[in-house]
């Protein structure tokens, strides 16, 4: 685990990525930014805990703040130590359908 436990992960499977881009390529009146994240963040407790059951490994690696804060500074604390809580809503208001939206079930995809 990376810094703060409770900290909020956005994520996207590469199998939407690659649809959301083809579907907003297809689209005649995109335009603009897209946030292309699964519209369920999950923690970095959560992330951590279904990665380490889907590999079969423990999960007790932990990198502590203070030890991201020094050596990576700023950018570590605004990649590791802030919450990424994004929401897709353009995404979701132009039609698109995630195929996984769960980090869990896109765990069971990947690793059965």
């Amino acid at each position: 685990m990376v810094g703060n436990k409770n900290a909020f992960l956005s994520w996207i499977a590469v199998e939407d990525l690659c649809n959301a881009i083809i579907f907003l390529l297809k689209q005649e009146d995109s335009q603009g930014p897209y946030n292309f994240v699964s519209p369920y963040p999950i923690t970095q407790k959560e992330f951590c805990s279904l990665l380490s059951k889907a590999v079969k490994r423990p999960a007790f690696f932990h990198i502590p703040p203070c030890f991201i804060k020094t050596f990576f500074g700023e950018m570590g604390r605004e990649l590791f130590l802030t919450d990424q809580r994004v929401y897709p809503e353009k995404l979701l208001n132009e039609g698109f359908v995630f195929t996984f939206p769960h980090f869990a079930k896109y765990l069971e995809y990947l690793f059965k």
